[in-house]
């Protein structure tokens, strides 16, 4: 994902200095009209504006011109190393490739930027809106569910704590046909960029329901926990062992007190069906502690503990374990 991010820099350039001859036909309400890029005189050197993980920071592209840009971008995106899969990788400027296995919806007014397409059976286009991310998720939960997709099973949702601009909807299409990632993030005064992430056919794992019974049964029951607006994640791990125990933590900086970031994450895990059984709250720590019946009707124990660091105001720690009862 990092060469589809730095990508967008490139594009942006492109198809902000470049006439691109596009003969697809437009799709109603899309706009495939210029991106601003903000371009220096002197030291030939192009400012274009930062992606969804910027956090403030300009990109400068110095010297060169389109030619030597997109030999560029040819060998940034073509592997160099051994056993390297073969194929082409095709970069559409402002529209979608020729070829899509499946139909995928935009949003009205929706520009796109570009479409990146792999060998490997991947495709992603970038798009601008002028819709919120909760617009953005309201209009592909309603479009793609009257479509045939469905939400992609919970094991594969991004179980575990995440940023708040990590979160993502995930659909699958007739079983294993195609496999659609959504994500979307709101930029300070600019449009919401979108990436659609399409996998053709899908991977195995993406549409199948964990195996009960598998060592990774404890981590399937654990939700997406996305962090609140304005958190920094700066570190995460997790881990299972083979009784289906699982744990999730994460490091991050926030102003939320722990109180406001339990009740926070306490309201995600009671939409994942775990029912609350206690909590607490201190200065320092924050718990509560939750109880789950899987569909094979064995019973879960959860514990959910938010700490605020000792060396800076702003700095947090959350865990949340699981297991099985005895």
């Amino acid at each position: 994902m990092k060469r589809l991010s730095f990508l967008l820099v490139l594009v942006l350039f492109l198809v902000g200095c470049v006439p691109v001859e596009n003969n697809q036909p437009k799709a109603q309400g899309v706009s495939t009209s210029e991106a601003p890029v903000s371009v220096e005189s002197q030291g030939n050197v192009v400012v274009a504006p930062s992606g969804p993980s910027g956090g403030g920071r300009t990109v400068k592209i110095i010297g060169g011109d389109e030619e030597s840009l997109r030999e560029f971008v040819q060998r940034w995106l073509t592997p160099a190393y051994t056993g390297a899969p073969g194929g082409e990788t095709q970069v559409w400027m402002g529209a979608f490739p020729e070829k899509l296995p499946v139909d995928l919806p935009l949003p009205e007014g929706a520009r796109i930027v570009a479409s990146v397409q792999e060998p490997e059976v991947y495709t992603q286009v970038i798009l601008d809106t002028a819709l919120t991310s909760a617009e953005v998720t309201d209009f592909y939960s309603r479009t793609l569910s009257a479509a045939g997709w469905q939400s992609a099973p919970q094991a594969q949702q991004g179980g575990g704590f995440v940023g708040p601009e990590d979160s993502s909807l995930r659909y699958c299409l007739e079983g294993e046909k195609a496999y659609l990632e959504v994500w979307s993030l709101e930029t300070p005064g600019g449009p919401t960029d979108v990436r659609l992430n399409l996998y053709p056919p899908a991977n195995a794992s993406f549409c199948r329901n964990s195996e009960q019974g598998s060592t990774d049964a404890g981590m399937s029951l654990i939700p997406s926990l996305v962090a609140p607006p304005g958190t920094r994640v700066t570190g995460g791990s997790s881990g299972s062992s083979g009784d289906g125990s699982a744990n999730v933590s994460t490091d991050f900086e926030s102003s939320l007190t722990v109180e406001e970031l339990l009740a926070h994450y306490n309201a995600q895990l009671e939409e994942a069906s775990w029912e609350l059984v206690d909590q607490g709250v201190t200065q320092v720590v924050a718990w509560s502690t939750w109880k789950l019946k899987d569909q094979n009707g064995d019973e879960w124990g959860g514990t959910l503990f938010v700490l605020k660091g000792h060396l800076s105001e702003t700095r947090r720690f959350a865990m949340f374990s699981v297991e099985r009862a005895p």
